[in-house]
């Protein structure tokens, strides 16, 4: 008994939070030399404490390390060799994959994940437009003293505020490898450089002209400091399973990725810009308040039929006429206008998942119940009817305006 007491006094393993290193973000590329090349972003707590953003945010909050590796585990042991504290992926909030590693096979980081329980599943992820590494070390934090805070923040919010973006955890990225009914999708990002105003300068003043007719004066551009790239949301990155590969087969840009988010039953929330009736030059943009799908899916000589029933309601919040008739008449326009612009956009999305044969909507999950067994599902193959799917649309929206476009029609 004593000697059970004795061994029972403390916890096992345990590391005091003082001797750990946290990875708030991992990138994952491919290697050179060895099969993986890993970078971590390094939170660096006390540089968080009592400073703003602008005061002490950017990458002056963390610190990166990037290593060649075989595979994760190696790559934070040789980690742990430069860093004066253990290295841990107990608190990483995303992984960024780049693109070539993701279109080659980002099966390769999912072992990890479901073995080792340091590795949450709950971490998110996303593809990034060329290096992970590159893209760890030059986007800039304009409001989180963190990286990774800032990173989860701008998908959480793009999901549910605007709807072109998925919201991925590495869970989902394992159901998804592990079925035949289902593929993954994730945020695709790249960096961006904000427009900025510039003041216009007399004639004359401000700057000279060299002997060659060039300009020179100076500037932020003309000391060589680089302009800030912050992050900017591009889309959605798809993935399709090739035998053992999970391969990235191709993007999304933010409209796509909203009406996907709709054929899925996953959207609130989001934008719609149409051509006003009478007037095509000009333009009229709808805000999406609710959003409701149910799928059909029948079997015809091998053919699979969906019918996507969408129920949906939106409110007229601009426009670029001033002019706006207010009559029933026209108001039944702008929805006949809205339903087609909605189930163009439905179409095009549809057919490009097609094209790709990445079933990201989920749409195997409902044709299982076709089948009374798994070796009748099996025979059916469902993966290599899906390019051939046929998608109608029962579309009925519901548009409400606020008021007036312009001031209260003046009685005669």
């Amino acid at each position: 008994m004593a000697f059970l007491g004795a061994c029972m006094s403390g916890c096992y393993g345990r590391h005091e939070l003082e001797e750990l290193s946290f990875v708030t973000i991992l990138g994952v590329d491919k290697g050179r030399d060895k099969h993986l090349l890993a970078t971590a972003s390094i939170a660096l707590p006390r540089k968080m404490l009592g400073g703003s953003p602008s005061e002490g945010g950017g990458t002056s909050t963390s610190f990166i390390i990037s290593v060649e590796c075989e595979g994760l585990l190696d790559g934070l042991a040789q980690m742990t060799t430069m860093t004066s504290r253990r290295v841990t992926t107990a608190h990483t909030q995303i992984v960024i994959l780049g693109e070539d590693l993701a279109r080659d096979d980002a099966g390769v980081i999912l072992d990890v994940f479901s073995r080792n329980l340091e590795f949450r599943q709950n971490t998110l992820v996303a593809v990034c437009k060329g290096s992970a590494s590159q893209f760890i070390r030059n986007f800039s934090v304009p409001e989180e003293s963190e990286p990774s805070d800032y990173l989860v923040k701008l998908i959480h919010s793009c999901k549910l505020e605007l709807g072109i973006c998925p919201f991925t955890s590495i869970y989902d990225f394992l159901i998804a490898y592990g079925t035949e009914q289902t593929e993954p999708w994730t945020p695709y990002l790249t960096l961006a450089s904000p427009v900025e105003s510039v003041a216009e300068t007399p004639e004359g003043e401000g700057k000279s002209n060299g002997s060659d007719g060039s300009s020179q004066g100076e500037g932020p551009e003309d000391a060589g400091d680089p302009p800030e790239r912050i992050i900017e949301l591009a889309g959605s990155a798809v993935f399709k399973k090739h035998g053992g590969k999970m391969r990235m087969v191709g993007t999304l840009d933010t409209k796509e990725t909203m009406a996907v988010s709709i054929l899925m039953g996953d959207f609130s929330r989001g934008f719609m810009d149409i051509i006003m009736p009478r007037t095509p030059e000009r333009r009229g943009t709808l805000v999406f308040q609710h959003c409701s799908v149910i799928r059909k899916t029948s079997i015809e000589d091998d053919r699979v039929r969906v019918t996507f029933r969408i129920r949906a309601t939106a409110s007229m919040e601009e426009t670029t006429s001033r002019e706006m008739q207010l009559s029933p008449g026209y108001h039944a326009e702008i929805v006949d206008e809205a339903q087609r612009t909605l189930e163009s956009l439905l179409q095009g999305a549809f057919i490009k998942l097609t094209a790709m044969e990445s079933d990201i909507l989920g749409l195997g999950r409902t044709i299982h119940g076709h089948f009374r067994t798994w070796p009748e599902l099996k025979q059916f193959d469902w993966p290599s009817k899906f390019k051939y799917t046929v998608a109608d649309y029962d579309l009925k929206l519901f548009v409400l305006t606020s008021g007036y476009a312009d001031s209260p029609p003046t009685p005669e």
